[in-house]
């Protein structure tokens, strides 16, 4: 059917990108590829990692071909010249030893046009020069970073310290879990119930009696919220190595004076979550968490947290659209649950649900 369509007078044009990442033999891509390109009403264009066989199969007419790493090399001395003369450490230790602007020529030749690994790298060496590394240190520290982007998202994985490996895990999962970016207050909850499971259940809903009580409440729990975030955000660092991000997506009303929730947790790239999910990443993070560790189960517990925390005037039509949707998820996320575990019993308390009603 496939061949019918392509012998017809239709002019067809092909994009297929990262030919190396064929988890067969390359051979029989590469007959394939000459079985399309056989055709004079189809054109191909492919992209690849520069292995030799795919050299020996596109190199011969220059004229159609491109190396990234040519195009993009001057885009990527000027972002990392520009990054390094921006932080203050560098520039002390370039005034004392003029070699530090050799880093910046031996990141683009090491780059090979990838842009994401150029901002790892840099932001790894900036690490570094915050602990007054040597030109030498600093310069090993580059050259033992891996060029592969896997390679180098294990080798960050790897870099976590001992201690925050458990809590890594868990970190992650809960990311992979998620529909879209989760809120940063929500991982603070992921860590309260590491340490007490009925943490959710236990805590108290944020009382509002009088407006002038629930506005001096609500400026004590805003406060705790942040100091929250804040302590989170430090903590996402030391345990993802950059991997996660935080960002800022508003998707409530603008109108809201608090702006709760804004700050997300996401993955830095979509190649990170599509390195994590990988069956032996998934086998580590399995084996730094506990069986009972169930990442939706989690989430609907930190969501909860969240309901009673968040000192919201229900009046207020931004804050109906807030609850309405941290309600939302918190169903979507159960379901997914009841899904995976094929039970008809709702692994929800009486009381969660009752306090969600409450809501």
């Amino acid at each position: 059917m496939f061949r019918r369509d392509l012998k017809s007078s239709t002019r067809f044009c092909f994009f297929i990108d990262g030919l190396d990442e064929y988890p067969g033999d390359s051979r029989d891509l590469l007959r394939v590829l000459e079985n399309l390109t056989a055709f004079e009403n189809v054109k191909v264009c492919v992209s690849s990692r520069p292995w030799e066989i795919f050299k020996q199969a596109f190199d011969t007419n220059i004229d159609r071909r491109l190396y990234l790493q040519e195009l993009t090399r001057q885009d990527i001395e000027i972002y990392v010249y520009q990054t390094f003369e921006e932080d203050p450490n560098f520039i002390q230790a370039r005034n004392h030893d003029s070699k530090y602007d050799e880093l910046v020529s031996e990141i683009v030749e090491l780059a090979q046009g990838v842009f994401l690994w150029v901002f790892l790298v840099v932001r790894s060496l900036l690490r570094g020069l915050t602990s007054a590394d040597t030109f030498k240190i600093v310069q090993t520290r580059l050259r033992q970073l891996p060029t592969d982007l896997e390679d180098f998202f294990e080798h960050m994985l790897n870099s976590v310290d001992d201690v925050y490996q458990s809590q890594m895990a868990r970190t992650f999962r809960v990311a992979q879990a998620a529909w879209a970016p989760l809120p940063l207050l929500l991982y603070s909850f992921v860590d309260d119930l590491e340490e007490d499971s009925d943490f959710a259940l236990r805590l108290g809903v944020q009382t509002r009696s009088s407006q002038k009580a629930t506005q001096s409440a609500k400026i004590k729990a805003g406060l705790k919220i942040k100091d929250r975030e804040m302590t989170m955000e430090k903590r996402i660092d030391a345990r993802s190595k950059g991997l996660l991000e935080i960002s800022h997506q508003s998707t409530f009303s603008s109108q809201n004076k608090d702006l709760f929730l804004t700050k997300k947790v996401d993955f830095l790239h979509r190649t990170v979550s599509e390195f994590l999910i990988r069956e032996d990443i998934q086998a580590r993070f399995a084996l730094k968490t506990t069986s009972a560790f169930i990442p939706e189960v989690v989430i609907c517990h930190s969501i909860l947290a969240i309901l009673k925390l968040l000192p919201l005037d229900i009046g207020e039509v931004e804050n109906i659209h807030l609850v309405s949707r941290l309600v939302e998820d918190f169903l979507y996320y159960a379901y997914k649950v009841e899904v995976q575990t094929k039970s008809k019993r709702s692994p929800w308390s009486p009381e969660s649900w009752m306090i969600l009603e409450m809501l």
